[in-house]
């Protein structure tokens, strides 16, 4: 079976070749758009990932400081807590290089997962896109992707998400599921754009409302090769 001559911006490493008929192949290991640049995540971005983590808004509002809160003046127990926010955080830190080194084991054990997104001219990364299991299935994954909030409103999240559908399909995975909240407007525009149509709501917890999107791999007609002139 030969491989599909449809364009696919530049899918580079391994699962770049391509069975039409047989196992789903592996996701590229590095993908390109004309502004981006995808790889897998791994400990290299746990700093910018826990700044994309402090973006998320607080599950609830912080407790209000008490306006008659004695002011330590105690100058060594302030160097004290200090010296202690600083352990906090590399704990933190080496916290999160662990997992997504994790991640990057298991991208590939599986053959997918979630790749940086890097701007091509700089390499500074703008936030993360890819398959995951999620709420769909390892057959059928599902798309996920966020952005630092410095790099949103610029057509990045569709030109990543684009390229790793894509992909998804070059590399035989038949259906990639989106879930989306219904407050999430600027994501119902991205997997609109990208030809994602809504299946079903879902209720939560009775304030949030889920919405189902999926994109179905396009069909590909296959021509035998011509004869040899003999």
């Amino acid at each position: 079976m030969g491989k599909s001559n449809r364009a696919v911006p530049r899918l580079r490493g391994v699962g770049a070749a391509v069975r039409y008929a047989g196992d789903v192949q592996p996701m590229p290991s590095t993908l390109e758009t004309p502004r981006l640049r995808l790889r897998p995540r791994d400990g290299r971005d746990a700093a910018w990932n826990l700044a994309l983590l402090a973006e998320h808004p607080p599950e609830s509002a912080p407790r209000a400081h008490d306006d008659q809160q004695v002011e330590l003046d105690d100058e060594q127990v302030e160097l004290d807590d200090e010296q202690v926010e600083l352990d906090d955080e590399q704990v933190r830190l080496d916290d999160e290089q662990l997992r997504l080194d994790e991640q990057r084991r298991r991208f590939d054990e599986v053959g997918f997962g979630l790749y940086t997104v890097e701007l091509a001219e700089t390499g500074e990364a703008a936030g993360y896109c890819g398959l995951i299991v999620g709420r769909a299935s390892a057959a059928q994954p599902e798309l996920a992707y966020e952005l630092l909030r410095a790099h949103v409103g610029n057509g990045y999240a569709t030109e990543a998400a684009g390229v790793v559908a894509e992909a998804a399909f070059e590399a035989g995975f038949p259906v990639v599921w989106a879930t989306v909240e219904t407050w999430n407007a600027p994501s119902f525009g991205v997997l609109a754009k990208l030809g994602f149509t809504t299946t079903r709501r879902v209720s939560g917890d009775g304030r949030k409302v889920l919405v189902w999107m999926r994109r179905r791999a396009p069909r590909r007609r296959h021509r035998e090769a011509p004869a040899a002139a003999g």
